[in-house]
């Protein structure tokens, strides 16, 4: 590798060719199965790094170094099964941080000057990461973004057909599963009638046989068509849910098909003693009630089209600072369904605590540190969850470190992101979040210092929107990794205790006539 490495770390040649022999040199550090050689081409990258300013090359030196970490740990984890991967995984969460990264500069780079698959390799790879460690809801969601740009790229077609599937198994609804088998089916379908690489076509091939001999090829189902609503409003709202795939159900993770347009996800059966009532439930119910009364505040705060200023804004007295703010009902209705999605993920832990029975006093429960025996920098996975086969239970585990949380000491996070969203929360909460109009505010906001108000967190309107997104469809995900790893708790627990006697409580639903 001497050639290789030293041509990187030549400062006399071109950028570009830097980049390309670090590629070389990861790829046949990954084919002799080197760690050593693949820790120094991580270096190396980190270096090259410090030197760029484009964004295409820094996203290339992310994505090189994130496939150099996979290698890393694919060599480490060789020999083991996926029951046996472990759930903390460094290797992995910086594989995670480069993809983000990369994929994050590439989005934010105009479209012509990107002239290679790049943008479709990064996030196929992300897809597939996020599939390993159990968040398979946010992996399709990247293969689809790959198959919407680029519908002949074969291997985003083939891993979301492995998404799907396994997706399937966790599911508690017979008739989701289905549909999700029949959609796995179609992917792989395509995925064999497009270039591959490798050997991935005998894989593929493989699994399409598994999927017919589940799913007979005469099987009749289809995705149906559902009302969106009576009214205008109600339709326009509805499409904005599906379009961005925050219904509270699985099904809206194969598109926007309007079969999917209710919220139907909940607890799956839970087998508890005759006397205890059925109080997850409720704590369930709570949480979703919450996400969805949040998630029209996000639409009518910053989508629905309003012809003028709500009626509460009327006369009062606010004073213009020169720097372009915006205040209005509009906006504190963001300020407050980012709030309120936020706090679901506390209440997601404060429901494990219970059904896992873990014991944490509730002053000490957080969505970051419920999986943990101590905090800081010497804090220890439970014995709970570090035996636990629980594959959404594990994707749940692994969202968390998408957050951050300086009180409780987990400063550390694999979304590049993090601190920006604790940031935009503790302000709003505790500080002074000044929200200011899109267009304007740069140009004032970078050329005039007296302007700067230095007691706020300043955050143009429609960042602020992205953000708030950005938030709900985690918070969507954890909801849907919640409700399937009790699922998978549940059968792992019914085939432990064997054959005997269940009695069976069945909850009536409520009505939306009583929703008043």
């Amino acid at each position: 590798m001497t050639a290789l490495s030293d041509n990187v770390f030549d400062e006399s040649l071109s950028v570009d060719s830097r980049i390309a022999f670090l590629s070389t040199w990861i790829d046949a550090s990954a084919d002799a199965l080197s760690q050593k050689d693949l820790v120094a081409a991580v270096d190396a990258g980190r270096e090259i790094l410090s030197v760029c300013a484009n964004s295409i090359h820094l996203s290339l030196i992310h994505y090189f170094i994130a496939n150099a970490h996979s290698a890393l740990r694919k060599i480490a984890a060789s020999g083991d099964s996926f029951q046996q991967m472990p759930w903390e995984d460094e290797e992995l969460e910086q594989e995670l941080i480069h993809l983000r990264i990369s994929f994050s500069r590439l989005r934010d780079t105009s479209v012509g000057e990107i002239t290679t698959d790049l943008p479709f390799r990064v996030a196929t790879n992300l897809g597939n990461a996020l599939n390993h460690i159990g968040r398979f809801s946010e992996a399709v969601e990247l293969w689809d973004y790959v198959l919407k740009h680029a519908p002949s790229f074969g291997m985003a077609n083939g891993n979301r057909s492995y998404g799907l599937f396994y997706y399937a198994r966790t599911l508690y609804d017979s008739g989701h599963q289905l549909l999700f088998l029949l959609e796995a089916r179609t992917a792989v379908e395509n995925a064999l009638k497009q270039p591959l690489e490798g050997n991935a076509a005998e894989g593929f091939a493989k699994l399409l046989k598994h999927i017919d001999a589940i799913l007979p090829v005469e099987t009749d189902a289809r995705f149906k068509d559902f009302s969106l609503g009576r009214s205008r409003r109600e339709r326009n709202y509805r499409n904005w849910v599906l379009t961005n795939r925050l219904f509270v159900n699985p099904l809206n993770d194969l598109g926007g098909r309007t079969v999917a347009a209710t919220d139907v996800l909940t607890l799956p059966s839970i087998v508890t003693p005759v006397a205890e009532p059925p109080h997850l439930y409720g704590l369930f119910n709570q949480i979703k009630q919450e996400f969805v009364s949040a998630r029209l505040m996000l639409f009518e705060g910053g989508v629905e089209e309003q012809d003028r200023f709500h009626f509460s804004d009327r006369d009062v007295l606010l004073f213009n600072t020169l720097d372009y703010p915006v205040y209005s009902l509009k906006i504190e209705k963001v300020k407050m369904a980012f709030l309120a999605a936020y706090s679901v993920l506390d209440k997601i832990a404060f429901l494990l605590n219970y059904y896992f029975k873990l014991n944490i006093p509730d002053r000490r429960i957080s969505f970051r540190n419920i999986w943990y025996t101590s905090g800081g920098t010497d804090r220890t996975l439970r014995n709970e969850f570090s035996s636990s086969r629980n594959w959404p239970l594990r994707g749940l585990f692994w969202l968390s470190k998408d957050f951050y949380e300086e009180d409780t000491g987990f400063r550390d996070s694999i979304e590049p992101d993090a601190k920006e969203l604790s940031a935009i929360r503790n302000h709003i909460v505790h500080k002074y979040l000044k929200v200011h109009d899109d267009f304007s505010w740069q140009e004032s906001h970078g050329t005039l210092d007296f302007l700067v108000d230095r007691l706020c967190l300043s955050i143009r309107r429609g960042e602020l929107h992205r953000k708030t997104i950005k938030l709900f469809k985690l918070v969507r995900s954890a909801l849907i990794y919640c409700s399937m790893a009790i699922h998978f708790e549940e059968s792992f627990l019914k085939a432990k205790r064997g054959p005997g006697m269940v009695a069976p409580m069945f909850l009536d639903v409520i009505e939306d006539r009583w929703k008043m």
